[in-house]
């Protein structure tokens, strides 16, 4: 198969809008002028995994909020958490286990702290 004409028929950056034209240009400048042959099997793959690839793709909300910033004149150690905390009861104690936590954190129910 031999493809030729090749052309940029779209560009969006979601972030550069009002520069999406000069991209487009440079783009086309850059694009090969003269015919490309491939294998009609190797341009069919690629284009059946193009085509599954985007299949339900949907755009998501980015939240980049900076993180708070916690201060310690103690000795102190960070926990990540995966969502909010999951404790479950360790039986027949006052204590329960965090689960969601790759560290091992205990709270006892009783005095509220963890440990």
């Amino acid at each position: 198969m031999t493809l030729d004409n090749f052309r940029a028929t779209k560009v969006q950056f979601a972030t550069l809008k009002d520069r999406e034209l000069e991209y487009k240009a440079f783009l086309q400048a850059k694009l090969p002028g003269k015919s490309r042959v491939i294998a009609l099997d190797r341009l069919e793959a690629a284009m059946a995994a193009s085509e599954s690839a985007n299949f339900g793709i949907q755009s998501l909300t980015l939240h980049n909020e900076p993180p708070r910033i916690l201060c310690s004149s103690k000795l102190a150690v960070l926990l990540l958490i995966d969502g909010p905390p999951i404790f479950r009861d360790i039986g027949g104690t006052h204590l329960e286990l965090l689960l969601n936590c790759k560290s091992t954190v205990i709270l006892d129910v009783k005095d509220s702290k963890h440990t």
